[in-house]
């Protein structure tokens, strides 16, 4: 049998054999029937088939082969041919079958003519020459067995070895009046008379010469032999026709006992009818046989069309089995293979992994048959189906190994398809359900990363690093705000926040003894300028911070009455308070003092050292200061002695100010990032967490208590700020938002709220008005009107709100609003140009504002009366 013998450099040796129907691949892909890897062998090097003479190599490569030295790109291969394909030879051989019977039988030419068993002998002249053999062969037979064949070979010259047909010797002689041979017919037909007519016709060729009837009995066997070597030495006498006639008819008589059995009329009856109804059996059998084989191809085509993939697999497997030489066997070898990818990728968990390599198998098991181009739609519509079914797996599931599936089925989709119509929108649907599949899985991916960073955060107790990897996490994906495992971490984060909140009741007492003043007495250089000057000091005073002092002035007159040195970059303005006498409270950022001193003479009442800057200005409530600091602090201070009553260290730094909540029991003030807290004031304890989910800095004015509502603004965009409705409703407040409102602008400075109207003041110079309600079912906040100046700055906005809707703002200058039906009106007269530095402060209808001019850095403090 043809093979191949290979040879490889390293020493190893391989034999291939080759098959006539099956050819063989050779090349550096796994995918070769004979794989050879090297730099310099192609993907497929070149391929050996059977072209119906000889087998032949087909090199796949514009290069060619190496065959036998010579380069060539196609050749027939003989034995030992030596081809040389990288660091492999191999060897054709070919194997002469000794058992063919195709081969020329030997000459027998050489055989003697007066043989008596030469081949020549061995064609008999006419029917009865056959006959007469057959008789002559019995005889000698029936010789051999008698007692008389054992007589000297001299008795017997001429005596012949009939046993062996093929070696008989040429028809004899018999004389014309041996006219008692036995013949086996029984009639004398019509065929046999005509022959007889035939044979007389002048100008025919003479039949041959009959042969003498050879008696059975053995008494008469030497006198016979004898006498058919007379016969033989003379000359038959012709005979005529009416005499050969009456010998052919004399043939019907056969003697008892010397009928042949398979000669019998009977016999052969019943022969021929056995072989007429095998005939019909074989017939029927055919018939039957290919109806069943038609039927269990219909039952597999169709559990096929109905979707039972791994029946009809089954089903067609059999019919392979046992009607592999079928007239539907190629067909079915083709459903098969369709049905063992649409398994794969049908039902409702395809597994494309899986369809693409039965798809691979499926082009490998039928690229050499000659009606593959056929199958090309089919391959394309795997190819489709798999390439955008993986995609859109991929998508779900967030596997990226599905992408790679769908790239290669995707080769097999442009392979196979048209070159004259490609397949554009399904490769473009390819395409974008695959960067859709590949930003899903890189979500997913930065998912689960951010997942494991926050956990190993909670593990260290790092709550604001958590809470700041969890916001960078929602910021690329707002999709996971309301993800289910996003919330039970968030979950964790608050409670371990409030885990971590400490709690302190140690006292700290105030200092009541004011630093030693440098020099021993202050001069402060003002331009006073007024009106009217007969006016007379009523004893009340007003604030102004300047250039690191605040100063006492007389509210009638304007005259400066005390002077305190406090820094610069105070966190709040002076802010007044109802203690044992009428007070101040100051900060001092050269100390890190929290001050209160007297209104009338600005004499210090007690200094209390603050562990960190205050976030805002203190909120003052029944005898208690309630100060934020910037280090995570919430301090409770006695307003009349300035003793630090309790203080709670939160794990982040706070910003913005306390607000007071509804029942006036608790506080709610908002950490750095993400988180509010509701704190108790007596005991003093942190109560509830909860997420905002404001940025770091956001927040930059004190929580606002509307009613049962709280009001928390934070900044998160440059051009506008986003308001959160908090529920705010006593001790038992869940501080949960409420809603959200977006606003124009930043909010950098407090808003006025009078009654239900809530007037917001947005950079640049803007005032916006809403309608403020806690009724349960109706909007929180409702916009009422917006004003904005023409030309506006972006500067500090101070607001002032009276009654019958007047609201007057401080910032670029005085200005009076007022509030109508159709909106909001700006009357044109303003006074006090100048920058707004501190709020206004109000005595009766006079308002009280300090402003800096662009050109300087002086402040000028101005009263002004509202109407």
């Amino acid at each position: 049998m043809p093979s191949l013998e290979i040879s490889f450099l390293s020493g190893k040796h391989q034999i291939l054999e080759l098959s006539k129907q099956q050819p063989v691949s050779i090349g550096s892909h796994a995918s070769n029937d004979l794989q050879i890897d090297s730099e310099n062998v192609a993907s497929m090097q070149c391929r050996i088939s059977w072209n119906k003479k000889n087998f032949e190599v087909l090199a796949a490569t514009s290069e060619g082969i190496e065959i036998n030295g010579t380069m060539s790109g196609r050749s027939l291969l003989k034995d030992g041919d030596l081809i040389r394909i990288g660091e492999a030879d191999i060897l054709f051989v070919d194997e002469v079958d000794l058992l063919d019977l195709s081969a020329p039988l030997p000459d027998v030419s050489d055989v003697s003519d007066d043989s008596e068993s030469s081949m020549l002998d061995l064609k008999l002249d006419s029917q009865d020459d056959q006959k007469l053999f057959l008789q002559n062969s019995l005889k000698a037979n029936e010789k051999a067995a008698s007692p008389d064949s054992l007589l000297p070979k001299e008795k017997k010259p001429r005596k012949k070895k009939s046993s062996k047909p093929k070696k008989s010797s040429r028809p004899v002689e018999t004389p014309a009046d041996e006219e008692e041979e036995i013949l086996d017919y029984d009639d004398l037909d019509l065929a046999s008379a005509a022959e007889l007519l035939i044979e007389n016709e002048p100008g025919s060729a003479p039949s041959s010469p009959e042969t003498t009837f050879l008696s059975r009995s053995t008494e008469h066997t030497i006198d016979e032999e004898e006498t058919e070597d007379n016969s033989r030495r003379k000359p038959q006498t012709p005979l005529s026709l009416k005499d050969r006639v009456r010998r052919r008819s004399s043939r019907n008589a056969v003697r008892p006992g010397e009928r042949q059995v398979v000669r019998s009329p009977f016999v052969l009856s019943l022969a021929g009818g056995s072989i007429l109804l095998a005939l019909v059996a074989l017939t029927f059998w055919f018939i039957i046989g290919r109806d069943t084989a038609k039927r269990h191809f219909d039952a597999a085509v169709q559990e096929m069309e109905a979707g039972k993939y791994s029946q009809a697999i089954q089903l067609f497997e059999h019919f392979l089995e046992h009607y592999n030489k079928s007239d539907y066997a190629d067909e079915a070898r083709i459903m098969l293979s369709e049905s063992l990818v649409e398994k794969e990728i049908s039902g409702s968990t395809p597994a494309w992994n899986a369809g693409l390599e039965a798809t691979n198998e499926f082009i490998k098991k039928h690229r050499d048959d000659s009606d593959f181009k056929a199958l090309y739609p089919t391959l394309v519509d795997y190819g489709q189906r798999i390439a955008l079914g993986a995609v859109e797996t991929a998508s779900r599931t967030k596997e990226r190994d599905l992408l790679i599936v769908s790239s290669n089925a995707e080769k097999v989709l442009t392979r196979y398809s048209p070159p004259e119509s490609p397949p554009t929108e399904a490769l473009a649907k390819i395409k974008a359900g695959y960067e859709k599949a590949e930003a899903e899985i890189l979500r997913k991916e930065v998912f689960d990363v951010a997942v494991k960073q926050i956990e190993d955060s909670l593990k260290e107790k790092q709550t604001l690093a958590a809470l700041e990897q969890r916001r960078h996490l929602l910021d690329r994906y707002p999709y996971y705000k309301n993800d289910r495992r996003m919330a039970t971490i968030l979950t964790q984060i608050l409670e371990l926040e409030k885990s971590l909140v400490q709690a302190s009741q140690e006292a700290i007492p105030a200092v009541t003894e004011d630093y030693p003043e440098p020099f021993p007495q202050a001069v402060t250089l003002a331009l006073h300028t007024r009106s009217r000057s007969n006016e007379v000091s009523d004893g009340r005073n007003v604030f102004a911070s300047a250039n690191g002092s605040c100063f006492g002035i007389d509210s009638i007159t304007g005259d400066p009455v005390w002077r305190r040195p406090t820094g610069l970059d105070t966190p709040f303005a002076p802010l007044t308070v109802a203690g044992s006498e009428p007070s101040l409270l100051l900060y001092d950022t050269r100390h890190h003092e929290l001050l209160c001193v007297t209104q009338k003479s600005g004499s210090l009442v007690w200094r209390q050292p603050l562990p960190s800057r205050p976030t805002g200005k203190p909120l003052v409530y029944q005898g208690q200061v309630i100060v934020s600091c910037n280090g995570g602090e919430l301090l409770n201070l006695d307003l009349l002695k300035g003793d630090i009553v309790s203080q709670l260290k939160f794990a982040q730094p706070l910003v913005g100010a306390p607000g007071l909540v509804y029942g006036e029991q608790s506080v709610a003030v908002a950490g750095f990032e993400a988180v509010v807290y509701l704190v108790s004031l007596r005991p003093f304890e942190c109560l509830k967490v909860t997420s905002l989910g404001h940025r770091p800095g956001t927040i930059q004015i004190p929580i606002l208590s509307m009613g049962k509502l709280l009001l928390v603004c934070e900044n998160d965009r440059a051009d506008s700020a986003l308001l959160h409705v908090l529920d705010g409703n006593g001790q038992n407040a869940t501080l949960n938002e409420l809603e959200q409102v977006r606003i124009k602008g930043q909010v950098h400075s407090i808003p006025a709220l009078r009654g239900k109207q809530l007037f917001f003041p947005t950079v640049p110079e803007r005032i916006t008005a809403y309608t403020v309600t806690d009724e349960e079912g109706k909007r929180k906040l409702s916009e009422i009107a917006t004003a904005q100046l023409q030309d506006p700055l972006s500067c500090q906005i101070y607001l002032s709100a009276g009654s019958g809707g007047q609201l007057w703002m401080c910032s670029s200058a005085l200005r009076k609003f007022t509030l109508q039906n159709t909106g909001i009106t700006l009357d044109k007269k303003k006074i006090a140009d100048g920058l707004g530095s501190q709020p206004m402060q109000l005595i009766g209808n006079n308002l009280y504002l300090a402003r800096r001019l662009l050109s300087s850095n002086s402040v000028i403090f101005t009263i002004a009366n509202r109407d």
